[in-house]
């Protein structure tokens, strides 16, 4: 590696080594005594990054074609407080490949792919940052696919290997999603390639695509990929891609053969789900998948599924997830899977193709992801090296404690504290009670690290840190948000999250949709007015929306933050305005507001 400079301070070493290449190498060091005896070090492992990025932390920064040398343009995101140069702290990294409608054009005056239009690429995690304010503690990529039909996301590994050289990241995290073409294509080909003894899989912490019905599933490819950690997620009415891609790449990954591969054995486990697979494919009614399986009903009182499975034409009726667990198939409601389980599919009825607008936007998808690492660190005060407390509501008072999750030997006292790098809303006391409310700042995945302080068997003082995940949500925001995603003819165009105020009328997105009112109007406006009538006050205000609820309150004085409420109301129906009426008040100065709160 030719000459090279050692400094240490504070037990951590920095190498300088003018000139060298981006890679890994391995170093020894080697000693000679007064004797002439000579000794060698086992080897090390170094990492040779490029040390340069392009934007700033929570922006979303284009980094086009051969500004670089990766493989792709792409799409850069970078968290609060990310340091390059930081040797302790390494990032989590995501990569999200976008689907079909991300893919360049064609230039109709150079006949060239239009590479560079980076705004193309703009789906999937990126849309969601935009759309709900989320936020990540991960540097987020998305790679802009080439425009060569058929070979579009042929270069993913080459742009891992990229982003890892050159951001600083944890190769021990990395995450990959794909929405479409995206996770048929890309996500899912990639993990499932490579070769059976150096797979591409050996790379990823954590695999979760959308909608990769179109994959093409075979027991090789899903033994490749069956050691990552996955969770897939497809729609049974996807009139686009369908569904059973994404869910032979469950089954083979799970060791199970679809029950129309009669190329191998039957396995003991069922198909996850055989009336998709006797079939081969969906059928459609009105948008809603059915099924014209030929199964006998001996064959579906044997298999042991849930009802909700579709014979015979039957539909699925609600949401589920599963998750493999012991060789056996666990079926819950909604999103809530199995913790016990690496491999987890959630089925969405009545929805299309672009499930992506709701799910990326999900908590439990995001708490999970960042929990799974390819090697967890040992552990003896806290459970694991990371872990997920309850979601967390924007502007409610939030509690909680991180003591279930360590393990205090006999009883001996702990002191727990946290960084002061994380989001500042949350607080942790000593016994590791936690308080704190956040705000629309804070919305998307918190992370803290907290250290816990005690002692061993021998009394000995002993600390361990672990990184704690809080995801903040608005209760409704994200569904009413989403379903605005991807409207075409828009005007003004969506263009940011809960802080935003894309009809520049003077109040939030978030304030607008808390009001009923319409974030993308400027006509839709909420008014506050107070006029003197004798000696009385009349403060009027409106509209006012069903079954919203309405408090006027007043104070003497904003700075001691005490509010004495005026009068509260919900009505019934929908209303433009409404009078409340403060007796009394001739010659006294007050301060008025009206609180919304939407049920």
């Amino acid at each position: 590696m030719g000459l090279a400079t050692l400094s240490s301070m504070a037990n951590i070493y920095t190498l300088n080594v003018p000139n060298q290449g981006v890679g890994t190498y391995t170093i020894k060091a080697r000693s000679t005594d007064d004797s002439g005896t000579i000794k060698t070090t086992g080897a090390i492992t170094v990492s040779v990054r490029e040390g340069k990025v392009y934007g700033t932390p929570e922006t979303i920064t284009p980094v086009p074609l051969y500004t670089m040398s990766g493989p792709y343009g792409y799409n850069e995101y970078l968290p609060k407080g990310y340091d390059e140069n930081d040797t302790v702290k390494k990032w989590p990294l995501v990569i999200s490949l976008h689907g079909r409608g991300g893919i360049p054009g064609i230039s109709g005056t150079t006949g060239q792919v239009q590479i560079d239009q980076l705004d193309t690429a703009m789906e999937g995690v990126f849309e969601t940052f935009k759309m709900d304010g989320l936020t990540l503690p991960a540097v987020v990529l998305q790679p802009q696919s080439g425009g060569v039909s058929g070979h579009e996301w042929d270069e993913v590994e080459g742009f891992i290997v990229y982003a890892l050289s050159k951001y600083n990241v944890d190769p021990d995290r990395v995450y990959l999603s794909g929405n479409s073409y995206g996770a048929n294509i890309g996500a899912l080909t990639y993990a499932s390639g490579g070769t059976n003894t150096n797979p591409y899989a050996r790379r990823l912490a954590a695999l979760f695509p959308m909608c990769g019905g179109q994959f093409n599933a075979t027991k090789v490819k899903g033994t490749r990929m069956a050691n990552v950690p996955m969770w897939l997620f497809t729609s049974w009415g996807d009139n686009v891609g369908g569904s059973i891609g994404a869910i032979n790449a469950i089954n083979y990954a799970a060791g199970v053969n679809p029950y129309n591969d009669t190329t191998i054995a039957t396995s003991v486990l069922r198909d996850l789900l055989f009336s998709f697979s006797t079939v081969g494919h969906e059928n459609f009614n009105n948008g809603v998948a059915v099924t014209t399986t030929t199964a006998t009903q001996a064959e579906a009182d044997s298999m042991s599924v849930p009802k909700f499975i579709p014979l015979s034409g039957d539909k699925i009726d609600a949401m589920r997830t599963v998750s493999y667990v012991n060789n056996t198939w666990n079926w819950n409601t909604d999103y809530q899977r199995n913790p016990g389980s690496k491999i987890m599919l959630t089925l969405l009825p009545n929805y299309l193709h672009t499930i992506w607008n709701d799910t990326y936007a999900i908590s439990d998808l995001w708490t999970w992801v960042f929990q799974q690492t390819r090697t967890p660190a040992v552990r003896a005060v806290f459970k694991s090296e990371r872990f997920a407390a309850t979601p967390a509501v924007v502007n409610k008072a939030y509690t909680g404690n991180v003591s279930t999750n360590t393990v205090a030997p006999n009883g001996r006292a702990r002191t727990v504290s946290r960084d002061t790098t994380g989001p500042a809303w949350l607080t942790i006391a000593p016994d590791g009670t936690l308080s704190g409310k956040p705000c629309v700042a804070d919305i998307g995945l918190n992370s803290w690290n907290v250290a816990v302080t005690t002692t061993d068997a021998n009394n000995a003082v002993v600390t361990e840190t672990s990184e704690l995940l809080i995801m903040v949500e608005v209760p409704g925001y994200n569904t009413w948000w989403q379903k605005q995603n991807g409207v075409t003819g828009v005007s003004p165009p969506i263009a940011s999250g809960p802080a935003g105020d894309d009809d520049r009328d003077g109040l939030s997105n978030y304030f607008e949709y808390v009001a009923g009112l319409d974030p993308l109007s400027s006509g839709s406006t909420f008014s506050f007015s107070i006029a003197q009538a004798g000696g009385n006050r009349l403060i009027t205000f409106g509209p006012l929306t069903k079954g919203t609820t309405y408090t006027v309150k007043r104070t003497d004085a904003l700075a001691s933050g005490l509010w004495t409420s005026l009068q509260t109301v919900t009505p019934a129906s929908a209303t433009t305005s409404m009078t409340v009426t403060d007796t009394a008040v001739l010659n006294s100065n007050y301060f008025y507001t009206v609180g919304i709160s939407k049920p």
